[in-house]
């Protein structure tokens, strides 16, 4: 293994370790959203405020009422499957980054040995 070679596979280690970062930073934001809009439909005034939006569109307010909290229950299991996705996603960058450091280490070791070879033919 040459050291060109170990060289261009740290670079690429950490191009995506860069990506996975990213990532998980995008996928900890948009969880974050996930969680504030969770909260927020527990609220007895989130199923009152999309009542007023129904009725604001024409419904009777008892179709209004009837078909408010149905929309609520689907919205959050809506975003509830959006969380688990993103806690499926989360755990398996985790884990990519685990196999990656792993494969890092390798290449160092590997570099390291180069070295130690090339050091040793130039003394020799």
């Amino acid at each position: 293994v040459s050291y060109l070679h170990i060289r261009e596979a740290l670079r690429t280690h950490a191009q995506f370790a860069s990506a996975r970062d990213s990532r998980r930073e995008q996928l900890l934001r948009r969880r974050a959203e996930l969680q504030a809009q969770l909260a927020g439909s527990l609220h007895a005034d989130s199923v009152a405020n999309l009542r007023d939006e129904l009725s604001a569109r024409g419904y009777s307010a008892q179709e209004a009422a009837a078909q408010a909290t149905p929309i609520w229950a689907t919205r959050r299991e809506h975003w509830e499957k959006d969380a688990a996705a993103i806690d499926f996603e989360l755990v398996a960058l985790e884990r990519d980054g685990g196999a990656a450091a792993l494969a890092v280490r390798a290449h160092v070791n590997a570099l390291g040995l180069a070295i130690g070879a090339a050091c040793e033919r130039a003394a020799a």
